[in-house]
C-alpha cells in the first residue's frame, strides 16, 4: 500500500501540512490544544472533492496559533511543521507522512505507532479527488484502448485536458497526484 511515492514533493508547506492533517484525523486521530490539553477531531474530513466545513473550521483555528496544536502521538506542533525546518516523510510501516526534524534529523514517533489496527485493517484516507478529472482519465485510457470513441474536440487537442476542464482541487494521493488510492 504506497500511498507516498516519493520522499518529498513540491507542495507549499501550509497546504502539505493540512493534507498530513487530514490523512491523519480519517484514521482517528485527533488534534491536542496545548493550552488545555482539549482533544479536538471531525467526524468528516472530505466532502465530495474537497475538506469538509467541519475539518476546514478545525484549520483556521489551528492557523491562528499554531503553536498551541499538535497531532496526537507526535512531539512537533503545527507552527513547527509550518516553519518549514520539518520534513514530512512516509513511514516504513504504514507509507503515511510523519515529522522529522530538518536541522538535525530527529524523527518523532509515527503518529501510526498507536494504531494497533493500521495499516492492516480499514481502508487507507485519501485527499478530495476531482471526479471530473478521474472519469476524464478513464475515458481517454478507454479510447487509447480504442474501447470508446475518441470525442472529435480531443483529436485536435492530442488528448491533453482544458484547462477549463480540471478542478480547482487536485486530490488524489498524498502529493496531490494520482496514487492508486485516490480513488473517489
Amino acid at each position: 500500500m504506497a500511498l507516498a511515492p516519493g520522499l518529498h514533493t513540491k507542495m507549499a508547506p501550509e497546504e502539505r501540512v493540512k493534507q498530513y492533517l487530514a490523512l491523519w484525523l480519517q484514521l482517528g486521530k485527533q488534534v491536542v490544544c496545548g493550552h488545555d490539553d482539549r482533544l479536538l477531531g471531525t467526524r468528516r474530513t472530505i466532502d465530495g472533492e474537497a475538506y469538509s466545513a467541519e475539518f476546514e473550521q478545525l484549520w483556521r483555528q489551528i492557523l491562528e496559533k499554531p503553536q498551541m496544536y499538535h497531532l496526537a502521538g507526535t512531539v512537533c506542533s503545527m507552527k513547527d511543521l509550518l516553519s518549514g525546518h520539518w520534513s514530512l516523510l512516509p513511514c516504513a510501516r504504514c507509507s503515511l507522512l510523519y515529522p522529522i526534524n530538518d536541522s538535525y534529523l530527529e524523527a518523532g514517533p509515527c503518529p501510526c505507532q498507536d494504531l494497533a489496527s493500521w495499516p492492516d485493517d480499514g481502508p487507507p484516507p485519501r485527499g478530495p479527488v476531482c471526479v471530473q478529472d478521474y472519469l476524464d482519465q478513464i475515458r481517454l485510457r478507454l479510447s487509447r484502448q480504442k474501447l470508446i470513441p475518441t470525442p472529435p474536440n480531443e483529436e485536435t487537442t492530442g488528448g491533453e485536458a482544458r484547462e477549463s476542464d480540471t478542478c480547482s482541487l487536485h486530490g488524489g494521493g498524498l502529493h496531490g497526484g494520482r496514487s492508486e488510492h485516490s480513488l473517489p
